[in-house]
């Protein structure tokens, strides 16, 4: 039985009206104290008010017999003059009914006035309703039934007292039923079950050691997942200091930082100039490695600054910026850091001679080729190495100078900066002789690929299916409105990539209810298409037909059919046994019988199986289904008054 949907209204009026309430005023109005928020957290239970909750079947239960309650299972009633409106709602479908275990989960919603959004929970009905012993599995088994049974989220790693909760992994993680026992889905379902931790520890409570987690059931690949959150049962650890998110800055971790060690080889020998962010280290006071708390967000990082301006030659020391931020939109804190021990000291005379050499260097040429060329790879995934690079010097091939004696002169390439948004790379060449390195100025490099261009790109390798709102409904050859289709594989919204679709044309089949589409991705000017991708699902010619043929049938049990024209019988039973003969003459009875006003294309099929009607002796009700290009509709049933033959007065 499909359940009646009502909604049930406790105004402030009505609530006014059976019990009088004195608002209390301590400073605030009583308008501004309650909310909608703090109203649904007061309502705590819904009671069934029926005749015998045990005997009645919870689908057929109705919003008038349930009520609202507090924690102590007084009645709820909305505060006088709050605005506040409280409603109770039926899920949809059923779906809020466990007919194995007798209860039914509603919808508790609150309002406060018409322009605010309402706030939602929901409430499982106190007490049993009556149980089905065989319920129908197409019925049960649904997403949100199946999230209904799952009622625990259980540890199952060792010694949960003295685990960090910021520390637990979703593999440590059992979902279970009301009675511990494990959770699974059942067999042939197609129901997926998941287990999320909340982002950035938010559902860490470090105080209480609890852990609270999101549960997200869904049935098949199409359909929208279903989510709840739980909180994991037992206590985990429990931190002295709550709140580390809130307590750990960007500012304290930049004062933990108090060093910057050089990890290369040989770092008196090596040229503070050639020094890269790889090679450095952060420490703290004692010199121990740097590291951010575990789930604190926190990034740290260190940068060679410009134009090695953080080098001290003469002194051979490196000064470096180290920056270290929460998030990704807080802005980072800084400050600057000598590289603790010395670097490689250069005789001055040999840095004019090294710069000029340096100055030469007008271009360079990108290498690279098959899966690194330039318009396959973004300026900051390039491997800025002097074998993917050549130096030009006046659009020709650069050649260093010849050595002298043992002293080689040398180049290398390094990058300044990458623009992915525009597909620029920025580098510079350095020279280097008898242990003098010098620069040249800074060099574009455009082509490469860009950051527009790979989002679209990689959502486009993404997406491997199509789908169609209401596809059901329409035949393929109907479809017109473009904005109904989807990508199962949707990029994400904060990515900016707009989706549009195109029909392949000739590629709609009404007789198998399919067709083909193409995607379109772009972002930025940038675009990316995909392949076809056939759509299937939407309503065929023969379903079609078959709807047709069931609508018409619908139509026709409200008509009164025509029989054979002069023809009486002695009684309904003499006409029913007639009309329900298997022979020749039965059929040609049945065949005798019509509806006025058919339209083309449909025929009506009366069937044997005709019955006398009880609540009115002159009538029969005879069965008959319709037909329509083949298709036969749902069998119906229509009532026929029988002609009565005459008898002699006596």
């Amino acid at each position: 039985m499909k359940l009646k949907k009502f909604s049930f209204l406790l105004s402030a009026t009505a609530a006014t009206v059976a019990v009088p309430l004195v608002a209390v005023s301590c400073g605030k109005t009583a308008t501004t104290q309650v909310t909608a928020q703090s109203q649904l957290d007061l309502i705590k239970k819904v009671a069934f008010t029926g005749d015998n909750q045990a005997t009645t079947d919870p689908a057929t239960v109705t919003v008038e017999q349930l009520k609202l309650q507090k924690e102590d299972g007084s009645k709820y009633e909305a505060p006088a003059g709050s605005n506040i409106e409280a409603h109770i709602k039926l899920k949809e479908n059923n779906t809020g009914v466990n007919a194995e275990t007798g209860k039914l989960t509603v919808i508790v919603s609150v309002r406060k006035g018409t322009s605010e959004t309402p706030v939602t929970k929901e409430l499982e009905v106190t007490g049993e309703f009556k149980k089905t012993s065989n319920p129908s599995p197409e019925a049960e088994v649904t997403a949100q039934s199946q999230l209904g049974l799952i009622k625990k989220v259980a540890f199952t790693g060792e010694n949960q007292a003295t685990t960090d909760p910021t520390t637990v992994t979703v593999a440590q993680l059992q979902l279970q039923k009301e009675d511990g026992s494990k959770y699974e889905a059942p067999a042939g379902s197609n129901i997926e079950a998941h287990i999320k931790l909340k982002e950035n520890n938010t559902g860490v409570n470090a105080e209480t050691g609890k852990l609270t987690v999101i549960v997200s059931v869904r049935k098949g690949t199409s359909e929208t997942p279903v989510t709840k959150e739980l909180e994991v049962t037992g206590e985990f650890k429990k931190t002295s200091n709550p709140s580390p998110e809130a307590e750990v800055t960007a500012q304290s971790q930049l004062d933990l930082i108090k060093k910057v060690a050089f990890t290369g080889e040989n770092q008196a020998t090596t040229d503070p100039t050639t020094v890269t962010v790889a090679q450095l280290q952060l420490q703290k006071e004692d010199g121990s490695k740097y590291e951010a708390p575990a789930g604190s967000n926190i990034e740290a990082h260190i940068k060679l600054k410009e134009n090695n301006t953080g080098v001290n030659a003469q002194a051979g020391t490196l000064t470096v910026i180290v920056s270290v931020r929460k998030g990704t939109s807080e802005a980072p804190v800084t400050k600057e850091i000598q590289v603790t021990g010395n670097f490689l000291t250069a005789a001055a005379k040999k840095e004019a001679e090294v710069q000029a050499e340096a100055n030469k260097i007008t271009a360079v040429e990108y290498l690279d080729t098959a899966e690194s060329a330039k318009d396959k790879v973004l300026p900051s995934a390039v491997n800025v190495t002097k074998t993917n690079f050549k130096a030009k010097e006046n659009d020709k091939d650069y050649v260093v100078p010849e050595a002298v004696g043992e002293k080689v002169w040398s180049w290398d390439v390094a990058k300044v900066s990458d623009n992915d948004a525009e597909g620029k790379l920025t580098v510079k060449v350095t020279i280097t002789f008898d242990g003098v390195t010098k620069e040249s100025q800074d060099i574009v490099v455009e082509g490469f690929l860009t950051s527009d261009q790979k989002a679209v790109n990689d959502a486009k390798a993404a997406i491997k299916s199509a789908d169609y709102a209401d596809k059901a409904s329409v035949l393929p050859s109907e479809v017109t409105d473009l904005k109904k289709f989807s990508v199962t594989q949707t990029p994400d919204p904060d990515a900016g990539i707009t989706v549009t679709y195109g029909i392949v044309a000739n590629s709609k089949n009404n007789d198998a209810g399919t067709l083909k589409v193409k995607a379109t991705l772009t972002k930025g000017g940038k675009t990316a298409v995909t392949g076809e991708l056939e759509v299937s699902g939407f309503l065929t010619t023969d379903q079609d037909n078959k709807n047709k043929a069931d609508a018409k049938a619908n139509e026709l049990v409200n008509q009164t059919p025509k029989g054979p024209e002069s023809r009486t019988w002695e009684s309904v039973d003499a006409f029913v046994t007639a009309f329900n003969n298997s022979d020749a003459s039965g059929q040609e009875l049945r065949n005798g019988f019509k509806f006025d006003g058919l339209a083309d294309g449909y025929r009506a099929v009366f069937k044997d199986g005709a019955v006398k009607k009880e609540s009115d002796q002159t009538k029969a009700t005879l069965k008959f289904t319709v037909n329509f290009s083949g298709q036969t509709s749902e069998e119906k049933t229509v009532d026929f008054t029988v002609p009565i033959t005459p008898t002699s007065s006596s």
